[in-house]
This record gives structure tokens, C-alpha cells and sequence, in this order.
């Protein structure tokens, strides 16, 4: 789906297009039209728009790091049987190319190998934004040495009810890279 600039910049008079599509733009200002635009009924047609996602919303809207959603819940389980440990809804703040401040909250963040597990739900590639912010979060941890793995989150009925659960085979792999990872310099475990 391709959003046309030339719309959304012809409500606003003092404003000229410099692209007519907005993957012409670099990624940090597309990400920065999309916030600016996002509340607008025209920029995104999907029912998570300028809202809380899944039942992060509804069940932990302050990303409390004690507080797991269903998917997260089961990854930290397995996660744990391999003796791994992480951090949960780590905050971190990155500066990208035009030197702006963004701040993200790491679903599972092992301090040791540096690496992020970030659990990924269908509207992760659906909602524009949300891909969008997940591309340059990939890219600004890659810069400050930190890699970023995705786990894939599927939707299941069971009971009559949907449940979200990660991809499980995909989980036991992250976890089995992460386990043997080597420590990064920037751990005090590696210099001990």
C-alpha cells in the first residue's frame, strides 16, 4: 500500500511536496510524517491506529516489565528453560541520522550477548508505522552494537477464545543463539 504525499500535503498551504510517495522519503521522515499524519482518518485504515497494540493495551498500557503478554509470557517460559537471562520492556533511547531522540522498550533484552528478542505480531507488518519504526529500531541498535532477532506471533483459537502464541520452534532457536552467543566486550562478564 503506497501513501500519496501529494494528498496529505494539499490540506496543508504553506507546504510543498518534495516526493510523491512516501517510500521516496528517507526512513526517519517517513516515520516522522506517519506520526505526525497518523491520527488523520486517511493514513492508515487499520483499527490499531494512534492505539495501545494487542493486549499490551489492555493488559499492561504502561509496558510494566513484570507484566507479560500471552505471547511473551510463553517465550519468557521457554527462555528460561534454557537458564537465559534477560530483561524485560527494557527502555533505551537511540538518536538516528537527523540526530532525533527515539525511545523503544525492548520486549527481551540479553545484557550479556547484547542481543534484543523482539516477539512480533501480525500488525508488526500490517500497520505502516509500526513497520516502519521497526526497520530504523533495527537499524539504530545495529548501530550501538546491539542485534535485534524477531520471533513471529501467531493467532490460535482454543476453548472458543483466541490466544496469541509465538512461533515455538522459532523461540527455541533465538533461544538457542542466544545461549550460545559469546559475551559482548561491553558486559562485565566478558572481561571477567
Amino acid at each position: 500500500m503506497s501513501l500519496d504525499l501529494a494528498i496529505a500535503f494539499g490540506n496543508m498551504p504553506n507546504m510543498e511536496p518534495i516526493s510523491s510517495n512516501l517510500e521516496d522519503l528517507e526512513l526517519e521522515s517517513q516515520i516522522r510524517f506517519l506520526e505526525a499524519f497518523k491520527c488523520f482518518k486517511d493514513c492508515e485504515k487499520g483499527k490499531y491506529r494512534g492505539k495501545g497494540f494487542s493486549n499490551a493495551s489492555n493488559l499492561n498500557p504502561k509496558r510494566n516489565p513484570s507484566i507479560f503478554t500471552t505471547a511473551e509470557a510463553k517465550a519468557a517460559e521457554i527462555f528460561d528453560s534454557y537458564g537465559l537471562s534477560y530483561g524485560h520492556e527494557v527502555k533505551i533511547q537511540l538518536k538516528d541520522s537527523k540526530n532525533h531522540l527515539h525511545h523503544y522498550k525492548l520486549d527481551f533484552f540479553f545484557p550479556e550477548s547484547r542481543i534484543n528478542v523482539e516477539i512480533s505480531p501480525d500488525f508488526h507488518k500490517t500497520y505502516k508505522l509500526v513497520a516502519k519504526r521497526d526497520v530504523l529500531r533495527k537499524r539504530l541498535l545495529k548501530r550501538v552494537g546491539i542485534r535485534m532477532l524477531t520471533v513471529p506471533v501467531y493467532v490460535k483459537t482454543a476453548n472458543g477464545r483466541q490466544i496469541s502464541v509465538p512461533d515455538i520452534n522459532r523461540t527455541r532457536n533465538v533461544a538457542k543463539i542466544v545461549k550460545e552467543a559469546q559475551n559482548s566486550p561491553e558486559c562485565l562478564k566478558y572481561w571477567c
